[in-house]
């Protein structure tokens, strides 16, 4: 039986992703980062994959 994550999982990693995004791209707009920086941690944040702690095996 495959393990999926939950409703409340899913929506934890999609807001998650939404803060790390929005962080990044406010970093980027006061030039606290390069436009460079910018991409690498974006594709970081595109291929993040959730940590143990956060995953269930039930």
């Amino acid at each position: 039986m495959e393990n999926k994550p939950g409703i409340d999982e899913r929506l934890r990693r999609a807001a998650e992703q939404m803060w790390l995004q929005y962080f990044n791209n406010c970093l980027l707009k006061q030039s606290l980062i390069t436009p460079d920086q910018h991409r690498q941690m974006k594709s970081r944040i595109l291929a993040r994959r959730p940590s143990r702690e956060h995953t269930s095996f039930s």
